[in-house]
């Protein structure tokens, strides 16, 4: 009889539909307890508080960039692996993560100079040590993921985050300020990573030296490529420009207002696209590729684009309900969020297409364009304004995902106008949903803003949309998809 372990590299998996849409509703709980730590942290740090840690985020976001290099995505569409193979991911990635650690903590003082801030010296040291902590369970991450055990991965995930936002609870409690947030995600961390081994039956061995010149190529296959460095610079320039000409208070507002808005959203896409691009890789010579990606398309408008449209009509709700009163000047801010949010899960699906066709220059050519184009328009937007850089960016994403559309027609049997035919009406029936609210919000001369006028829009919004999917069936014809015995 096979050990765990043995399973788990095999990855023999079945029920392929079921564990796929319990990882999406899994998700959605611990995308849960990720709202609600920023909606308890919100009221009680500074957004000067959440700005200097943000002000440490591109650094670390190239650290989170390097170090697995590519590791994780090898071992899950790996058809077969041994021991002694998954022993050398693992022994690669805690070097890789110990090193970029380290030249963080390096890093930071260097940093902190050219910020003008002292206090970032002390913050990149122990950023560092988390980056590390963080790589010791990332091979037994992969793993599950391969088996889609998302049961465990979502109950460690779930468990890291509530004690994380109790030791940062604790830790304001104790005085430390802005410390919390770090106390939040090392405590997250080390929950995390405990977790992965306690779940995760598989342990490393010492690997033989032979096994490092057989592997070195499967390494290197997975290594950063030129559109991952230009991803990894169009998500982080708005933070630093941000900092340069707008200061750390400003930063804060953005940075969580961003975090407040997206969180629910990409709780949806990221499960939704680890299952999805699998589904249509095996499917792309089918007959059925066409439907198989319509379904995934209506799921993606009608599950991940409402929290887009609730926020950009009802900002002020949005701030009352996730981030407090002292919030206020976030407002214009979390709106033009609110554009960026209904736009880029759009662009998210539609990009699909070009890895599934391998269209390896179109992604290239897309990266660095959308680079180029990006941070132009960061840079000419905070000449004015953090809203207006908002503003820019939002209007460079929508240019995006009209190329997306003309350019996914051109390479797959999937047509643009189709594509349109399904996103209209259900995107027209939250915006009705939404207007009737505000609507009824003007009539009677409420203020959204207020917590409890925050709260009754919000469920008005909930129960219209919910009804409005139960009445036309776009609920039901959604969920077909992940209801798919053969995934």
């Amino acid at each position: 009889m096979r050990s765990d372990s043995q399973q788990l590299l095999d990855a023999n998996v079945t029920e392929v539909g079921k564990r796929s849409i319990q990882g999406v509703f899994l998700q959605f709980a611990s995308g849960a307890m990720a709202l609600v730590s920023i909606i308890l942290l919100a009221r009680l740090l500074e957004p000067s508080d959440f700005g200097i840690v943000a002000t440490l985020a591109p650094l670390v976001a190239f650290v989170q960039m390097f170090k697995r290099l590519g590791l994780t995505a090898a071992i899950v569409q790996a058809e077969m692996l041994d021991e002694n193979e998954v022993s050398v991911y693992f022994w690669l990635q805690l070097i890789l993560g110990a090193l970029l650690g380290s030249g963080l903590a390096l890093i930071g003082p260097l940093w902190a100079d050219f910020m003008v801030d002292p206090r970032l010296k002390s913050l990149a040291i122990a950023m560092g040590a988390i980056a590390f902590i963080e790589t010791v369970g990332g091979i037994h991450d992969a793993l599950l993921r391969r088996n889609l055990l998302f049961g465990r991965l979502s109950s460690i995930q779930i468990l890291g985050l509530s004690i994380g936002l109790v030791a940062a609870l604790a830790a304001y409690v104790a005085g430390l300020g802005y410390w919390s947030l770090v106390v939040q995600q090392a405590t997250n961390s080390v929950v995390v990573a405990i977790g992965m081994w306690l779940l995760c039956p598989w342990r490393p061995n010492i690997p033989r030296k032979m096994e490092f010149e057989k592997l070195k190529g499967i390494v290197l296959g997975g290594s950063l490529t030129i559109s991952q460095i230009c991803e990894y610079i169009r998500r982080n320039s708005d933070l630093f420009m941000i900092r340069l000409y707008a200061g750390e208070e400003q930063l804060g507002y953005y940075s969580n207002g961003y975090r407040l808005v997206m969180t629910p959203t990409s709780q949806i896409m990221r499960p939704l696209m680890s299952v999805t691009l699998p589904m249509l890789s095996r499917k792309r010579d089918s007959d059925e590729y066409q439907s198989c990606f319509e379904s995934v398309f209506l799921f993606c408008i009608v599950a991940a684009v409402p929290a887009g449209v609730f926020t950009l009509l009802f900002p002020e709700s949005v701030v009352s309900l996730g981030l407090g009163t002292k919030w206020t000047e976030a407002v214009p801010i979390v709106r033009g969020l609110g554009i960026l949010s209904l736009v880029i899960p759009i662009g998210n699906c539609l990009s699909v297409n070009l890895i599934v066709y391998r269209k390896t220059r179109a992604i290239l050519m897309v990266s660095v364009i959308a680079l180029v184009v990006v941070l132009a328009a960061f840079y000419l937007g905070i000449q004015h304004s953090v809203v207006t850089l908002i503003h820019y960016y939002a209007a460079t994403m929508t240019a995006f995902v009209t190329f997306y559309i003309v350019y996914v027609t051109r390479i797959s049997p999937i047509s643009g106008i189709r594509l349109l035919k399904i996103a209209i009406p259900p995107l027209g029936m939250m915006f009705a949903c939404g207007l009737t609210v505000l609507i009824g919000d003007k009539f009677l001369e409420l203020e959204p803003g207020q917590f409890s006028i925050a709260i009754a829009n919000f469920i008005a919004f909930v129960v219209l949309y919910g009804l409005s999917l139960f009445v036309t069936g776009y609920g039901s014809h959604a969920m077909r998809l992940l209801r798919r015995k053969d995934g």
